[in-house]
């Protein structure tokens, strides 16, 4: 795509020069809903939105784009834009595992504009996304379900071989600093379903510790973050039973870590449904208690909030079935979550319609 010119527009540090801007901002003044404005009236984030998006529409005016694309398809600026700027062609690409909570609890109540998702052309994982969004309501346009953009790119492009296991199990990590302060204090600002999920978190790795110590087994982790305080959370619940592949983003480490593996457990990580793509034995464990968070097709690779005896089992059996017949029961549903293609991964599917749009233009 370096052939093709384009604008990486940061709205939080605007390259535009704000006096080319003036006469957009005053044509777009018609787009202030006051209507909107009215009913949310002492809600200052609800006018800062409303006075952003002007902006951000003045911006396109000004650049008048032909396409608009963006990484983070659970934008809400991303969606808004694409309901109200009509000069381009506007496409999502999926970065992140999408949950009953990001269609209801997470959106901002209306009469927030972002309060319902617009997405006019999406490259999502699987048709999973499609049914979620449109089961809750929100506007889904032309959806191409491609499998994961990064993990497309890794394994499909980026590996040389399959790699042979020498890690029993891989727990894919979903921690966080704001899940997990020193004081457990998750305070007012948090919404509720913040600390279920930390709680569904902690529980599952307690679960894997207790397991790592009842079967021998050592456990590698692969981090999410380079944050110190997320290797100590590990070594505290994992002591010597752990292995910590520090996090390399550039190089595909928490990639490399799956590979090494022979079974993953997750509750319910974008990691983690990327390596069921491919046929990896992956367990994903919902000990929160929220059901937003329960994989939404069961099988012998979902649990629940159950006992650690049930967990302990069912990880027993992941482990004595063999590869082939784990991907002979789980190849549908893996698909039905992430469809890969290994022949057009997403980053090339992408790239050759975003040049088909261009020269259609």
């Amino acid at each position: 795509m370096h052939d093709i010119p384009h604008f990486v527009f940061e709205p939080t540090a605007p390259a535009i020069p704000l006096w080319r801007l003036i006469w957009p901002l005053i044509l777009r003044v018609r787009n202030f809903d006051l209507r909107s404005a009215i009913k949310g009236w002492g809600r200052p984030r609800l006018l800062y939105f409303q006075l952003k998006k002007i902006f951000l529409l003045a911006s396109l005016d000004y650049l008048q784009p032909r396409i608009v694309i963006t990484f983070i398809d659970n934008s809400g600026v991303f969606h808004v834009l694409a309901s109200e700027y009509h000069g381009a062609k506007f496409i999502a690409i999926q970065n992140g595992g999408r949950t009953t909570w990001c269609m209801t609890d997470a959106l901002p109540p209306a009469p927030h504009p972002a309060s319902r998702i617009n997405i006019p052309i999406y490259y999502c994982f699987g048709q999973w996304e499609i049914d979620l969004h449109r089961k809750y309501g929100h506007t889904i346009g032309s959806a191409i379900p491609v499998g994961s953009l990064v993990g497309g790119r890794y394994w499909f492009r980026e590996r040389a071989a399959m790699m042979k296991p020498d890690f029993e199990i891989c727990l894919v990590s979903q921690w966080m600093p704001h899940f997990f302060p020193i004081n457990n204090d998750f305070g007012d600002n948090v919404r509720p379903e913040i600390p279920l999920f930390a709680e569904g978190i902690e529980r599952l790795v307690e679960f894997v510790s207790r397991y790592a110590s009842d079967r021998n087994v050592d456990i590698v982790v692969a981090p999410r973050s380079t944050n110190p305080a997320e290797r100590v959370f590990y070594e505290h619940h994992l002591g010597a039973h752990l292995t910590y592949i520090d996090h390399d983003r550039e190089n595909f480490s928490s990639y490399r870590t799956i590979d090494r593996a022979k079974v993953v457990v997750a509750m319910n990580s974008t990691l983690s449904h990327e390596a069921f793509g491919v046929g990896k034995q992956v367990l994903f464990c919902n000990l929160s208690g929220s059901d937003h968070y329960t994989c939404p097709v069961s099988g012998p690779w979902a649990l629940g909030k159950v006992p650690y005896e049930a967990f302990r089992d069912r990880l027993d059996d992941i482990r004595r079935t063999e590869p082939v017949e784990f991907r002979r029961i789980s190849s549908a549903t893996a698909r039905y979550f992430m469809n890969y293609d290994s022949l057009r991964p997403a980053h090339e599917v992408i790239r050759d319609d975003i040049k088909t749009l261009l020269s259609a233009a």
